[in-house]
């Protein structure tokens, strides 16, 4: 299976789930829900999101400045952003690939050094993550009594065969097609990751990851509220095992993924399932949009 069908078949598998989903809950609930939703909440969630993009560009200018690579912070903003769009619609956020031809075309940036810095992005971000992972899975363990019931298991399933196919088809692209440009890909930006190896530095770099998912947690976390009750920690536990599973599922932006795994995270806590699924078929929809229309506004030069 070539990238660009295994593309569309893991968009198509993960909008069949948010479809499965709708039909299961009943659209007429759906549609109660969001009528009946909180909406100054899902205006901080807005807020809270564009915060979190604002810190994505700082992060890119700052780390940037770190391997002296100076650049004009608009330059970066249109790069940033038509990035973040694109990357929710690629498996993994693979579209992280144009990113070093776009910064050494408009900023003369060398790809050694914008390769480090994704690197480094990526990398900070992944480790924060795996430790929200760790920390959230022994809480949900310690306070809940893990069960699956019927009426979400038949969501979960199809959810962890997405994951396996992902996965294989992954595995097999690295192992076939990937690896030889890689190992080139990597010598060649080693040099530029040493401007990074100091304490201070790293220091900088882990405060921001920190930052980024703090973020990104308040707005989910109003996001949620605007539909269900729940506390800050359980939303945060549900942020951060939902998101390694959106990871390794392969789909683009997770579209789907991100509303099973809540739903049955969110069951698991004894909460309303049918809100955090509707809080996710929101979010899928809003925030696209908001990535869309940013990408749009900053980079109109390329659709004139």
């Amino acid at each position: 299976m070539s990238g660009k069908p295994f593309l569309r078949f893991m968009m198509f598998f993960g909008l069949c789930l948010c479809a499965s989903m709708i039909a299961y809950i009943g659209p007429a609930e759906v549609l109660t829900k969001i009528s009946n939703a909180y909406l100054p909440n899902i205006f901080m969630a807005v807020f809270f999101y564009l915060l979190v993009v604002l810190l994505g560009l700082i992060r890119w200018y700052a780390f940037l400045l770190l391997s002296k690579t100076p650049v004009e912070y608009k330059k970066i903003a249109n790069i940033y952003l038509l990035n973040t769009f694109v990357s929710n619609l690629t498996p993994a956020r693979s579209g992280d690939a144009m990113v070093p031809k776009m910064l050494s075309e408009a900023a003369d940036v060398p790809a050694s050094k914008s390769t480090a810095m994704l690197i480094v992005d990526r990398a900070s971000d992944l480790l924060t993550l795996a430790i929200l992972f760790i920390a959230a899975s022994i809480w949900l363990v310690m306070q809940t009594n893990i069960q699956l019931p019927a009426n979400v298991s038949m969501f979960a399933m199809p959810t962890i065969i997405l994951i396996a196919i992902g996965l294989g088809f992954m595995v097999f692209r690295v192992k076939v097609k990937i690896l030889a440009p890689v190992r080139l890909f990597l010598s060649e930006t080693r040099s530029a990751l040493n401007h990074y190896l100091s304490a201070a530095k790293l220091m900088l770099v882990i405060a921001l990851s920190v930052a980024n998912w703090s973020l990104h947690f308040l707005k989910e976390f109003f996001l949620f509220t605007a539909f269900l009750q729940i506390s800050f920690i359980q939303l945060a536990v549900c942020q951060s095992i939902s998101n390694v599973f959106i990871l390794l599922s392969f789909v683009p932006g997770g579209v789907g993924v991100n509303v099973v795994t809540n739903s049955v995270l969110v069951q698991q806590m004894g909460l309303d399932w049918q809100a955090a699924a509707t809080s996710g078929l929101v979010g899928t929809v809003l925030f696209t949009s908001i990535r869309l229309l940013l990408s749009l506004v900053f980079n109109r030069h390329l659709i004139r």
